[in-house]
C-alpha cells in the first residue's frame, strides 16, 4: 500500500472529505495543482458508496481495473484514483 500512497498525489496530500460517502471505513481526497488534478475514492470495507464525485475514468491502484463514472452514479469501490493530465493513471503499481 505503501507504493499506491507513493503514487497518487491525492493520497498524500490531498484535502480529505466523507461528503457524499456512506458506508464503513471509506473517504474521497484531491489535490490540484497546476495541470495536476489526482482525485481518490478509498474503501477498507469494499461496501461503501460515493455519490457527487467528478465525471471520469477511475482506475484501481492494486487491479489496473477501470470504471467510468458519471452523473448521478453511485459507485462502490476500493481505491480508485483518476488524473485529468495525458499518461499513465495515478496509482499504477508495479509487482
Amino acid at each position: 500500500m505503501l507504493q499506491v500512497r507513493r503514487a497518487v498525489p491525492a493520497l498524500r496530500i490531498g484535502q480529505y472529505s466523507t461528503e457524499g460517502v456512506s458506508g464503513g471505513m471509506a473517504y474521497k481526497r484531491r489535490y490540484t495543482s497546476g495541470s495536476v488534478d489526482s482525485f481518490v475514492l478509498v474503501t477498507v470495507s469494499g461496501s461503501a458508496t460515493f455519490t457527487g464525485i467528478p465525471n471520469g475514468t477511475y482506475t484501481d491502484a492494486v487491479t489496473g481495473g477501470t470504471l467510468t463514472a458519471s452523473v448521478r452514479s453511485a459507485t462502490p469501490a476500493r481505491t480508485w484514483s483518476s488524473r485529468s493530465t495525458p499518461g499513465p493513471p495515478y496509482g499504477a503499481v508495479a509487482t
